[in-house]
Formats: C-alpha cells, sequence, structure tokens
C-alpha cells in the first residue's frame, strides 16, 4: 500500500505554511539585526528587495558568501552577486539553500522509516531601474525547490507490522515574482514598499517505485508578503546608529483570497558604527499583531515570544580592498538552541 501523498501532506501541514523556510533572515547582517533588512540590504538584494540594486553607485559591486548553522542541526549558505550597469540600470542575483542533512521518519502508523535528509534552493534574479537619485523600482523572478522524505508502507508481515521504506518527494517553482520600490526620502532617511512571492505554486511529486513514473502528492503555494521598511541614520556618542525596521504583513493566501488570520510582525534592528573598521548590531524581531489579539488575549499572550539577536560587522581591508566579515547570531523562537551566520562581502565602487 501506498502512502506517500499521505506523509508529504502531513509532513508540510507539521512543518507550517509553505513558506515557512524562508522566513528567517537571509545573511549575516539580517541576522544580527533582528531580520529588519529590506530598506537598505548591503548584499542578498534580490531576495530582499529588488530595487535596491537600482541605489548602488555607478560601477559599484558586490561579491558575498555565507553560511550558518541552525538550531535542531539545520544547515544554510548563501551567496550574491549585484552591480550597477551605468547610467541607471541595476542587477543582481542571489541564492539561497536551507536544509536539514538528517530528519528521522516515521510512516503514518508512527513506525521508524530511517533518516533522510530536506533541502531548499531558492534563488532570485533582479532587475531595477533608477528614476531619480531619489527613487529606484525594481523586479525579481524567482525559483524555488524543495525536496523532502516520505514514508512508504510497502509489505504487512503475517503479525500485522508494516515495513516502510523512505523515497524522496519533491516540489519546484519558477516564474514567482517579486516588486519593490526605495525613496531616499532624506540623506539620512530610506524608504522601501516590497511586494514578495507572487505566483509562487508548485506540485509535490514523489517517484512510485519500480516503475519508474510520478505521481502527485498535494500542492503548495506560498503566501505573498507585503513589506514595509525603513532605515534611519542617527548619531549615538557621536557615531552613526543606523536603526532599521520592517513591517510584513500577510494578508492573501497564495490564490489571492484573504487569509483567515491575517497576521503582521515588526522587526527591529541597530548598527552602531563606534569603531570605523567594527560595528556592534542587536535586533528585536517577531512582534507579531494578529486577530487573536482581540479574540482571544489569554491565548494570544500564551503564544506570545520575541526574538533577540546581535552580531557584529568587521572591515578586513588589510587582506583585500573591499572586503567585510559579518557574523549574526539569534535565539531560536523554540528556544531550542540558537542560529548563527556568517558572511564574507567583497565591495568595491
Amino acid at each position: 500500500m501506498l502512502v506517500g501523498a499521505a506523509s508529504v501532506c502531513a509532513s508540510s501541514y507539521i512543518g507550517g505554511r509553505a513558506d515557512a523556510v524562508l522566513r528567517p533572515a537571509a545573511g549575516a547582517d539580517a541576522q544580527a539585526m533582528g531580520n529588519a533588512n529590506t530598506a537598505a540590504p548591503t548584499y542578498l538584494m534580490s531576495l530582499w528587495n529588488p530595487s535596491a540594486v537600482g541605489m548602488l553607485e555607478v560601477k559599484e559591486r558586490h561579491v558575498a558568501l555565507g553560511g550558518g548553522l541552525r538550531a535542531l542541526g539545520r544547515t544554510e549558505g548563501v551567496g550574491s552577486l549585484e552591480f550597477r550597469i551605468p547610467p541607471r540600470v541595476g542587477l543582481g542575483l542571489s541564492m539561497l539553500y536551507r536544509g536539514d542533512p538528517k530528519i528521522e521518519i516515521y510512516d503514518d502508523m508512527e513506525n521508524p522509516a530511517g533518516s533522510a535528509s530536506y533541502t531548499t534552493l531558492h534563488a532570485k534574479l533582479a532587475l531595477a531601474y533608477r528614476f531619480t537619485r531619489q527613487l529606484s523600482i525594481g523586479a525579481a523572478l524567482g525559483m524555488l525547490y524543495q525536496t523532502m522524505p516520505a514514508a512508504y508502507i510497502y509489505s504487512v508481515n503475517s503479525d500485522g507490522q508494516y515495513k516502510t521504506r523512505t523515497e524522496p518527494s519533491w516540489a519546484f517553482s519558477i516564474g514567482g515574482i517579486d516588486l519593490g520600490a526605495t525613496l531616499q526620502l532624506r540623506d539620512n532617511l530610506k524608504l522601501a514598499l516590497v511586494f514578495q512571492n507572487f505566483n509562487v505554486t508548485a506540485d509535490w511529486q514523489f517517484s512510485t517505485g519500480s516503475g519508474g513514473g510520478l505521481d502527485r502528492a498535494g500542492s503548495w503555494a506560498l503566501n505573498p508578503v507585503t513589506v514595509l521598511a525603513s532605515s534611519y541614520e542617527g548619531r549615538l556618542a557621536g557615531k552613526p546608529l543606523i536603526w532599521n525596521c520592517d513591517l510584513k504583513s500577510y494578508l492573501l493566501t497564495g490564490s489571492f483570497k484573504p487569509i483567515d488570520h491575517v497576521s503582521a510582525t515588526l522587526n527591529n534592528g541597530v548598527e552602531w558604527r563606534r569603531w570605523d573598521t567594527f560595528f556592534v548590531r542587536a535586533g528585536l524581531s517577531d512582534l507579531t499583531f494578529e486577530g487573536t489579539m482581540l479574540r482571544d488575549r489569554p491565548r494570544y499572550l500564551d503564544d506570545f515570544t520575541l526574538g533577540l539577536s546581535a552580531g557584529f560587522s568587521a572591515d578586513l581591508s588589510r587582506v583585500a580592498r573591499g572586503l567585510r566579515f559579518n557574523y549574526g547570531i539569534a535565539l531560536s523562537k523554540a528556544l531550542a538552541g540558537v542560529d548563527q551566520q556568517m558572511s564574507l562581502v567583497y565591495g568595491l565602487k
């Protein structure tokens, strides 16, 4: 008997929404600053805000590589390339890997089915146009691939015990669209509006085994996200203090229907450039607003959590001109450990 479809759907449900794997901060600087990075990303711009590549200076270019280890043994890798084509065009490419190299699998009867891995690959290609010195508009085309194991019951012995095995199931989507705008309102204030994950849908598929065919095991669609963001530069003890703020709202389903439980998440982060070559960072994330605040306040307070993070950025120009090292650490919301990321960013103007 084949129960792969049920296993996949159950795994997807238990793991949360289809976009849950994309919600944690991508990049060590964003990790350190509480997942608030949309208005002024310094790399991975295609993931955060496609219009940001249009705000690069003429001939400015960035190359970044990074990785991380999250709570419960999950792993991560990032890479990006951004550059400006004079006079007004910006281009960017970002890659994000997230996965778990070892997952213990159980079938629908709660029998052990061995261990396997979970993998996601996310890529976005961004194009932006700088209309004026203050305004940039951009769009990004996305690709998302996910694979997870599914448990199969393939025989039953005389004692009624099931024998199980695992086979990979996967989903692939290309064509998701992000739209963004960045406004340099003042010399020390940037504002951004970004719409993410439009038209991202795919079907889970799995191999039927010896026949080599493919079956569908349900579908998923990412919920579109609307992000309002700002980046403000002030002063603390005479040194620059950057305050980033992101408000992410979830209003529609992937089929553009109203979500039953509309919610919004507020993320904040600060960067103090106390020293010319060393910046310190801290963040407060995941302040969630939703309907249960009014309808069921005790439950909302019981489920309420905040994310705390910190990190730093160090100038490595002595090693190579334009090179910086970033590190970020955050407590997981489930208090099951810590998430850590680090990255190297090479940028020239």
